[in-house]
């Protein structure tokens, strides 16, 4: 009889003891989060170690769709007309100089300076430039559309540059000529940086391989769907405690915050 319930307690202890085995060695670990543009990632060989042992780990960010710089970049900006012609014949402009200035939250203003009395005449409205480069023009509920086209295929109109308009008014076919009048600046229609952190919540380090901090890392992708970045870490338990959570996060002005968060189980034998 002794013999058998020998048997049974060691079949228990081995059961117990493959057990444990598995928990440490078990299989790739993941946590993750997303929004419409990124993906943010944490990744493991195991979310279980002792006291004396370490998970290294991944973090990787990877951007879900491309991003698209504003296609209607180039006309913001101030403009002033040049020349102006009224079915095919040139108009005398000189005494009435027109201004634009279009701002980047699609309202626009428009100033018109007489220079026999010096008295300037403000108007405002918002504009909206499609694909096709038709302008449509709101203003007072009036909306009027134009063909626009620039002298630059680039995100923007250099200073000096030129915009055409082409529209019919009233059944007469008018041509304005507008020249640039400041220097935008093209960084202005990038995509803002995010900053990724990574900590956990207990007493245990995050020793970081591929940065020198593991907080308010600054992380510019590429434009181009599914490029990615990845940050190695190593974490180590701290004393005295069973468990721990690693969390990563990404901040974005433009696409608010994600946060991807793994339990860790600490083995205190």
């Amino acid at each position: 009889m002794r013999t058998f319930y020998k048997t049974i307690f060691a079949f228990f202890l081995i059961f117990m003891l493959a057990c444990e085995d598995s928990l440490l060695d078990q299989g790739p670990v993941t946590s993750s989060s997303q929004n419409s543009m990124f993906k943010i990632e944490i990744s493991a060989q195991t979310d279980v170690t002792t006291l004396t042992g370490t998970i290294p780990f991944e973090v990787t960010v990877t951007r879900l769709q491309d991003f698209m710089i504003r296609h209607d970049s180039r006309i913001i900006g101030s403009w002033q007309l040049q020349s102006m012609t009224l079915d095919g014949v040139n108009v005398n402009i000189s005494q009435f100089p027109t201004f634009y200035d279009f701002y980047d939250d699609f309202s626009f203003t428009k100033t018109v300076t007489n220079t026999i009395t010096y008295i300037d005449d403000f108007e405002g409205g918002t504009w909206l430039l499609n694909d096709d480069n038709i302008l449509t023009i709101l203003q007072q509920g009036a909306e009027e559309n134009i063909s626009v086209s620039f002298d630059s295929e680039g995100i923007i109109v250099s200073m000096d540059g030129y915009m055409v308009w082409n529209y019919t008014l009233e059944g007469q076919s008018i041509v304005e000529v507008y020249q640039k009048l400041d220097q935008v600046d093209e960084s202005q229609f990038d995509e803002g940086p995010s900053y990724m952190t990574v900590m956990c919540s207990g007493n245990g380090t995050i020793d970081g391989y591929t940065e020198l901090s593991n907080e308010d890392m600054v992380i510019i992708l590429p434009y181009e769907s599914e490029s990615y970045y990845t940050f190695s870490a190593l974490f180590t338990p701290g004393l005295e405690l069973d468990s721990d959570i690693i969390s990563a996060s990404l901040d974005s002005d433009e696409y608010g915050r994600l946060v991807a968060s793994m339990p860790i189980k600490v083995r205190l034998d």
